[in-house]
């Protein structure tokens, strides 16, 4: 056997190398079967270290398993948030320079954000089935400035009450995704189709939620239900 060890070695590195892109799009990525491979490659060092006839390609394993377990433990709604720079992670505290689009000529709303439940579901069979996160696209929201003539504390005052009403769409969005989370948590081995629909099913729910808000508050006109809503979604999401 001792001839093939450097063969062996050279597949083994070759296989911690497709655990990397396997992981970061969240594809194929099972996370048992990863950890399976690098307590093999662990194994193996130990076990044939002293025969390797190659530095190079030792180095190299112990460079690749140090890396795939420091890849296994960064959380996938990190790197999914980091494939997608463009666009803001759901935050408690808006601010304006978050919102950074600039309304249409036919626009008739003083503020917009656009939020999104952003999703990647895993093809293998993996614990939890997806990824799941909410976002905005700040270059596809605004909130216009207020007339020059306003005075500045009720420039201020109406500024706060634009984001006020904006931050709570985005409450909504992720109160929905952290009860997406929470299903696929709860069930163990969903398919690719299985963790889909229950993504799918939750982000109309979602949709008409934000519809109801709109319409409820009059777009934030309606001062009692816009702080009743804001409460609301405010306490679900455990915020102060």
């Amino acid at each position: 056997m001792l001839q093939y060890i450097d063969g062996i070695l050279m597949l083994l590195c070759i296989c911690l190398v497709l655990i990397i892109p396997l992981k970061i799009y969240f594809t194929y990525f099972n996370i048992y079967l990863s950890i399976v491979l690098i307590s093999l490659c662990i194994y193996f060092y130990k076990a044939f270290s002293l025969k390797f006839e190659s530095d190079k390609w030792k180095t190299t394993l112990v460079l690749l398993i140090a890396f795939d377990l420091i890849l296994m433990i960064i959380p996938n709604n990190s790197i999914l948030a980091y494939l997608n720079l463009k666009y803001n992670r759901w935050s408690p505290n808006l601010q304006k320079k978050d919102f950074k689009g600039s309304p249409k000529d036919n626009q008739v709303f003083s503020a917009i954000i656009d939020t999104e439940i952003l999703y990647r579901v895993n093809k293998a069979y993996n614990y939890p089935a997806g990824t799941v996160i909410s976002i905005m696209d700040p270059y596809n929201s605004y909130v216009m400035e207020q007339p020059q003539n306003t005075g500045p504390t009720l420039r201020n005052l109406a500024e706060k009450y634009l984001l006020k009403h904006e931050q709570t769409h985005f409450d909504i969005t992720e109160f929905y995704v952290k009860k997406i989370n929470e299903k696929l948590a709860s069930k163990w081995l969903l398919n690719e189709q299985e963790a889909s629909y229950i993504i799918e099913q939750a982000t109309k729910e979602n949709n008409k939620t934000h519809l109801l808000y709109d319409s409820l508050t009059n777009h934030g006109r309606d001062t009692l239900q816009q702080s009743r809503w804001s409460r609301e979604y405010r306490e679900k999401l455990k915020i102060n």
